[in-house]
């Protein structure tokens, strides 16, 4: 017989606000699988990103382990961490975020949520697990950009939300739309070391190497 994991399934809870609350909602709600029959939260992701899931999990309290299992992609073998926790109330207390299946497609951020203190942590969150700062070069010199994805109304509350809270020189939100997704691709040099200040700069809990990124 299997033990039960240690876990504070409260983590989500609406009356515990805290930074990390928020940054690992917004983790989830980019990275995670989200079933609200089996009530279960399944990720899968690289190898170098194993730390940080195993981190999620000291910082809710448990002790659920991240496996690794080797799949095969593009026909060879591929480790991946594996992490999986069953939780009827941290699925509860996510749904608050608007987080729960087919989120890809329909992911939008509660009218709340936009306006809540905390939201670069969420934001932070949702770029740890989907998007980065890219180093580019563009006629021999070396550029950085911003770039996340997500349905397109979720983008437009992104760059909404860095329009009412930093000085930016875009005046149109940059997103692109394809098969009914859309990116951010931000390139004004300022625009984009704004954006990653507002991010990252004293930030409690991020993904080291992308915080790094943005703030190099």
């Amino acid at each position: 017989m299997s033990r039960r994991h240690i876990l504070n399934h409260n983590f989500f809870n609406s009356a515990q606000e805290s930074p990390a609350q928020f940054y690992w909602a917004g983790f989830l709600a980019a990275s995670a699988s989200i079933d609200q029959t089996s009530y279960r939260i399944e990720l899968n992701t690289g190898m170098k990103d194993k730390a940080h899931l195993e981190q999620m999990i000291k910082d809710f309290s448990g002790d659920i382990p991240v496996r690794e299992v080797t799949v095969s992609l593009r026909g060879k073998p591929y480790t991946q961490a594996r992490l999986a926790i069953s939780s009827i109330t941290m699925v509860m207390g996510l749904a608050n975020f608007g987080i729960g299946p087919n989120k890809k497609l329909t992911y939008i951020m509660p009218s709340w949520l936009t306006k809540h203190e905390l939201v670069r942590d969420f934001i932070r969150g949702w770029v740890d697990g989907k998007g980065n700062f890219y180093l580019t070069s563009m006629e021999n010199k070396a550029r950085r950009e911003f770039r996340t994805s997500g349905t397109i109304q979720f983008l437009k509350q992104i760059c909404s939300i860095f329009t009412d809270k930093l000085v930016l020189q875009s005046s149109k939100f940059p997103i692109t739309e394809k098969n009914g997704l859309g990116k951010i691709r931000y390139l004004h040099q300022s625009d984009v070391d704004a954006i990653a200040d507002f991010l990252y700069q004293d930030s409690s809990i991020s993904i080291s190497r992308k915080k790094e990124s943005a703030l190099s």
